[in-house]
């Protein structure tokens, strides 16, 4: 570093960080896309907003059980965190005989009782998903809450991309830190593990990336159906990883987007039980996949971002 150089201060330069957003704005110009180029709270990283084309409905499928009031404060908050109008809330309740509060029932569209046993997940999403009637498809677990507005119209922005077909969020805890910024495969052993980027800025950065979770999800109809829905030889783990994977294996991008930011109380539903049943048939499919998106001079057993030495 000298002195007067960018490496030393963002704000020795502060026309580079112009001529970059600069230069998004025209690479998508040259693509035809109709949008904008936001700064973010960190100099030099931007994010592409191509414009929401139309009000298509989004159909919101909420899996639950036994959690009426994890399910109202979800609920409650998107109905005053989106502006957004245009969509639906499906609830899947595996527990169709608790008596949920006459005010719920008329804030959802549709209630679809689930009676399986054991729980599956990934049937549960099909469930919901068959009674859609939207072009979007929003995977929303009932211990997430919107916090702020325009989560869902950045999410809705690159969902619409063609060449898009699954986008995540970014989700923090109740003191505000992040728990979810993106997927990486094959850490600590496992098949993949969410991350929060504390580095460089990552979890600012609109990117691709393998996977995200289903705890907020968003799939076009049309990729949904094509990829034959969720996997339900996974009942519990990875049948979202599963899901990514399979949609980029189709051609499809995978996106993460920090501009939708939710609560999230992990495992407020159902816990954090392990699921080896589903591990094996996780790994059976894909193996070890190596991440495409993950340095591969870092250690994946050690930690996210320690390097291989």
């Amino acid at each position: 570093m000298i002195s007067g150089s960018a490496a030393s201060s963002e704000r020795a330069k502060p026309y580079a960080y112009k001529a970059a957003a600069k230069a998004l704005a025209e690479a998508l110009e040259r693509r035809n896309i109709s949008g904008r180029v936001d700064n973010t709270e960190i100099p030099g990283i931007y994010r592409a907003r191509p414009y929401v084309r139309s009000q298509s409905l989004v159909s919101v499928i909420i899996p639950t059980r036994d959690k009426a009031g994890l399910l109202l404060r979800c609920v409650s908050a998107l109905q005053s965190c989106t502006s957004y109008r245009s969509y639906e809330i499906i609830v899947v309740d595996s527990a169709p005989d608790e008596r949920l509060p006459v005010e719920f029932k008329t804030s959802i569209q549709s209630l679809v009782p689930y009676s399986g046993i054991p729980f599956n997940f990934s049937r549960a999403i099909n469930l919901g998903a068959g009674e859609a009637r939207g072009e979007y498809l929003l995977l929303l677990n009932d211990d997430t809450e919107a916090i702020a507005d325009g989560w869902l119209e950045s999410m809705l922005e690159h969902a619409q991309r063609r060449e898009v077909g699954v986008v995540g969020a970014r989700l923090v805890d109740r003191h505000g830190e992040p728990n979810h910024e993106g997927v990486v495969l094959g850490m600590w052993g496992l098949p993949a593990a969410n991350l929060a980027f504390r580095h460089w800025g990552l979890g600012d950065c609109l990117r691709d990336c393998s996977a995200v979770t289903a705890a907020c999800m968003m799939t076009r109809r049309d990729v949904f159906d094509q990829l034959s829905g969720f996997d339900e030889g996974m009942s519990l783990g990875w049948n979202d990883i599963d899901y990514c994977l399979r949609a980029r294996q189709a051609g499809y991008s995978v996106v993460y987007s920090p501009g939708a930011v939710l609560r999230h109380t992990e495992g407020a539903t159902r816990g954090t039980t392990p699921h080896q049943d589903d591990d094996l048939f996780f790994r059976r499919r894909w193996s070890d996949p190596i991440d495409p998106f993950y340095n591969t001079n870092f250690d994946r057993e050690r930690g996210p971002f320690a390097l291989d030495v």
